[in-house]
């Protein structure tokens, strides 16, 4: 513009202004004042006139030099906010190519902004994402108005990490420039934000089970339709219909009232299609009975892993705590309406901690109503954070010019606790001094709050694995160990760190095992139960494995872990009640004595040292010792001899057996010939006998001195209890004999019964162990934990404790029924029953549990079927045999309950499409010496002990149970019993 444009450009006022600060500024040059005649007055007019001129000249040249300096100064503000801004700033050409970027996004991208200059920003879309950036590009220079769009940008960020991509989650604004050569884009990093949907979407099924059990909050689900996808108990208590009724019907036609059925409908169809939620309200509903039902209910949108959309509605009944909801409704309300409207704080400050800008989120985040509520508190005298956080931040950008990921811990004004997540950088003057500070803020409090309660879990998990009594370890896909307890190493016999890193594909030996493994790792699951021989203690020991397979959030098995027990004791105790029974077996067998003592000793060598065995008997009348049964490593057998003070004398003197250990300690309690081996251990039992005789039996070890231990003892006793009973058999007149024979019979029921007891207590401690551990472990960190745990992990830990009372309850029911049978404690009222009325009962009880597996259930029983019985037992087998028939059959079969009649009997049958079983398996049923019992299809547990208790049932109407079954293609239970009378 020539200084006459700009000149012309004034206005009068400045003109005028102008012209008398020119006119001031001649009259001060001029020097002196002359007297001129009429013309040389016009030349000096002329002159004057000039001289004004050139001085508004000058005048206007220097306003021009300050303006070019304040344009300078801005046009540098401008780069630096364009620099450090929060958001990454790119333009584009038309062919893609990056023309100009800021600070942010060439450090998004990983280079240099120099290198980046030229370059086609699509090389940075991952290859995923770069369809939708190329629609959106072109939507930007085709319809000229603003576009958005989320892509991942893929780049190595992190030199530490070299080789290593790292995605970055981003929102892009663009919008073309005015003469539509480029388009300017804003890049928004949302990679926390993903990472957190990702996080939501793998708790979703955890939550859909906890929202199932709660009492009293009532929570349904829809899909698009409406229809019901989701209804939990407390649904059923608060509006009168069960499960069953709501499956496929539509909100609308269930609860809601018809004056609010359309509003109802659009408001849910806008949510679907316009992403227009639903706000929270009271609403006034009906229930099944068509009373009304005040309800507090909220609504939340949630994507399954199916990817459809489902509005969960969340019920709570007001009708009598309306006044107290009222509150808690504003409080929800005020802490959504923060929560969705929360964003990232923008700040600008001077060093002395005066607050110059703050944008509403940030003012809303620190908790002020205005932001000149908020400019009252300065920084450095009453700032949120500790002094020492405050200083370290200060000494940082001082030394470095900016901060970047600053976390701290700052106390609001109404004493909360927020994280934050704190940018800055330090603007300076041209002389170096720091003008302001300009700064973003993230609150950060509930991913610091997630890590924490990670960490818990984490801890809590660890606590579990190191502490549980079972042995634990972890495998890869591969095989090979990544983690173990110190259990697991204890059973194994070596240390944990030589068993982490085991390749038990192909380290190990056992093919039984490793068959186990790759089934698990194929199938989900898998069972070992063998003597396991370890590769790296050579130790062998017996021991039950339950193997499951780990699976990825993409449902993909991507390792396993093992449950290993230890059940060397268990097996030590079958194999001592074996061999009682063996001793038992053979003290009544109709054998000589010697063949006796014989198996006597080859039963007692299962179960101790047994190189040296004696029998010593003592008569009274005589006072001779003889020996009827002697073997010895080193001396033969010894002729009768008279009583004397050797160890068996010392045994018959105290009349009670001894243990003795140590060659000084047998040395000083019998005398031994004088070049004979002393045996360093030494146990004798007493047999007192009928009549005139009494005897030792006797064991001896020359290696050991802990060779025996008073366990031993009391096997050796009760061995001496066989011993006696067959020599006085054998020694006693007949009418003693008889009386022996009747206690021994008396005896081997007795026994018969303890054999029934044991196997009782054996199911027990097997069965009742899992779910009492689960228990004890869930009680034990209530107690020691109860204040660091959240309110959902306290929900989770009471569902296991419900889910493992349940399953102690259901066995011990069974259990107890079976032993009412052995005992005679069940009561029977046998008479004429309709077996149609006893089918529907049980039936009728299952029906829930088979509609859940959508399992039809087809009674072919006619009415008027009559059978001898009694009604409680007929019902229960009946109800054992479907409950096991649902079990194991697959969702969406069938299963039939008929009867047949025959001669003076009906023949009932339970038959499925089930898993079906093979012949081993069919072998282990309906015995109680072979505890049988498998998972379910959908992984029931059972107690073991229904099938069992049907047989006695059966048995006792004088019936027969039996079973046919071919594998992988069902199983049919039959049972009899007699016709009517």
């Amino acid at each position: 513009m020539s200084n006459k444009q700009k000149k012309s450009a004034q206005t009068p006022a400045d003109a005028a202004i102008l012209r008398q600060k020119a006119e001031e500024q001649l009259k001060l040059r001029s020097d002196k004042a002359r007297l001129v005649s009429t013309t040389e007055a016009d030349k000096l007019k002329l002159v004057h006139e000039l001289e004004v001129h050139q001085i508004e000249l000058e005048m206007q040249n220097e306003e021009l030099l300050i303006a070019k300096e304040r344009s300078e100064l801005a046009e540098e503000k401008y780069t630096e906010l364009y620099d450090f801004a929060p958001s990454g700033y790119l333009s584009l050409t038309k062919e893609g190519k990056i023309s100009e970027l800021n600070f942010v996004a060439a450090k998004m991208l990983g280079k240099e902004r120099s290198k980046l200059i030229k370059n086609r920003f699509l090389i940075f879309v991952s290859v995923n994402t770069r369809p939708v950036f190329n629609q959106f590009l072109q939507r930007i220079f085709t319809d000229k108005e603003k576009q958005s769009c989320e892509v991942i940008i893929a780049t190595e960020v992190n030199p530490a990490l070299a080789g290593q991509v790292l995605p970055i989650y981003v929102t892009i604004d663009g919008i073309v420039s005015q003469n539509g050569e480029l388009c300017f884009l804003t890049f928004v990093d949302i990679t926390d934000r993903k990472q957190a949907e990702r996080a939501l979407k793998e708790s979703e099924e955890r939550f859909r089970s906890v929202f199932s059990n709660l009492s009293n909050i009532a929570v349904q689900g829809y899909d698009k339709d409406r229809k019901v996808t989701f209804w939990n108990k407390a649904s059923e208590t608060l509006y009168g219909y069960s499960q069953e009724e709501v499956v496929n019907k539509k909100l609308e036609d269930l609860i809601i009232p018809n004056e609010m059925k359309e509003t109802v409908i659009s408001l849910i169809k806008n949510w679907h299609e316009k992403n227009i939620k639903i706000p929270n309200d009271e609403l006034i509903l009906i229930k099944k009975d068509k009373s009304p039902i005040q309800v507090f209910s909220s609504h939340v949108m949630i994507e399954n892993t199916g990817g459809e959309k489902e509005m969960f509605c969340i019920d709570i009944d007001i009708t009598e705590r309306k006044q107290a909801d009222e509150a808690l409704r504003e409080s929800e309300e005020n802490y959504r309406s923060l929560y969705e409207n929360v964003s990232i704080g923008i700040y600008r400050t001077v060093p002395n901690g005066t607050i110059l800008l703050a944008n509403p989120a940030l003012v809303k985040m620190l908790g002020y109503s205005s932001f000149e509520k908020l400019v009252e508190r300065n920084l450095e005298k009453d700032g949120f954070e500790s002094s020492y956080q405050r200083k370290e931040f200060l000494e940082k950008i001082e030394r470095d010019g900016e901060v970047i990921g600053h976390n701290a811990k700052w106390i609001l004004q109404n004493g909360t606790t927020v994280y934050v997540l704190e940018s800055a950088r330090a603007i300076r003057d041209s002389q170096g001094k720091v003008l302001y500070y300009d700064g973003i803020v993230e609150d950060i409090t509930e991913r610091k709050q997630a890590e924490e309660a990670l960490k818990k879990s984490e801890e809590l998990y660890r606590n579990v694995f190191d502490h549980s009594p079972l042995g634990i370890f972890h495998f890869d896909i591969d095989g090979i160990i990544t983690d173990c307890n110190n259990e697991f190493a204890k059973i194994i016999g070596s240390p944990r760190k030589v068993l982490i890193g085991l390749k038990m594909l192909q380290q190990l030996k056992d093919n039984k095992f490793i068959e186990e493994i790759k089934k698990t790792l194929n199938e989900g699951s898998g069972f070992y139960e063998d003597y396991y021989s370890s590769v790296t203690a050579k130790k062998t020991t017996p021991i039950i494995i339950r193997f499951n397979a780990i699976y990825n959030l993409e449902n993909e098995i991507i390792g396993g872990v093992g449950l290993v027990e230890d059940v060397t004791e268990r097996k030590n105790k079958e194999k001592l009640q074996k061999a009682l029974f063996r001793i038992s077996e053979e003290a009544n067998k109709t054998t000589t004595v010697e063949e006796l003592y014989q198996s006597l000793h080859k039963t007692i060598a299962t179960l101790m040292p047994a190189k040296s065995f004696f029998i010593a008997i003592h008569n009274r009348e005589n006072n001779i010792v003889k020996f009827p049964y002697y073997f010895d490593e080193y001396d033969s057998s010894p002729v009768e001899r008279n009583y004397s003070n050797g160890l068996t004398e010392y045994v018959l003197e105290q009349k009670n057996s001894k243990l003795l250990k140590g060659e000084n300690n047998i040395r000083k309690n019998g005398i031994f010939k004088q070049n004979s081996i002393y045996p360093k251990a030494w146990v004798g039992i007493y047999l007192e006998l009928e009549g005139k005789y009494r005897g030792v039996l006797a064991l001896q070890d020359y290696e050991n001195e802990n060779a025996y231990n008073e366990e031993d003892v009391k096997v050796l006793q009760f061995v001496s209890e066989q011993i006696v009973r067959a020599i006085d058999r054998r020694y006693v007149d007949a009418n003693l004999r008889k009386m022996v024979k009747k206690l021994s019979e008396a005896k081997e029921e007795l026994e018969l019964i303890n054999k029934n007891k044991d196997k009782f207590f054996s199911i027990i401690s097997h069965d009742l162990k899992s779910p009492f551990g689960s228990i004890l472990g869930i009680t034990k960190m209530l107690v020691t934990d109860y204040d660091d745990l959240t309110s959902e992990e306290i929900k989770e830990m009471v569902h296991i404790l419900q889910n493992s009372s349940t399953k102690v309850f259901d066995l011990l029911e069974g259990l107890l029924d079976w032993a009412r049978t052995q005992t005679g404690g069940m009561e029977y009222e046998f008479k004429n029953i309709d077996l149609f009325e006893s089918s529907i009962k049980a039936i009728n009880l299952l029906k829930n549990n088979a509609q859940n597996k959508n399992i039809f259930i087809k009674n072919g029983i006619k009415e008027n079927t009559l059978v001898y019985a009694d009604a409680k037992a007929t019902e229960t087998v009946l109800r054992n045999l479907i409950t096991n028939a649902i079990k194991f059959t697959k969702p969406d079969g069938i299963i039939k309950v008929e009867a047949e009649s025959k001669k003076n009997e009906i023949a009932i049958s339970v038959t499925d499409t089930g898993i079906g079983m093979s012949e081993e398996d069919k072998n282990k049923l309906f015995k109680i010496e072979v505890h049988h019992t498998t998972v379910g299809t959908n992984n029931e547990a059972g107690t073991g002990v229904g099938l069992i208790l049907c047989k006695e049932l059966v048995e006792k109407h004088g019936g027969k149970i039996w079973v046919e079954s071919e594998l992988g293609v069902g199983s049919k239970f039959i049972f009899t019993l007699p016709s009517e009378k």
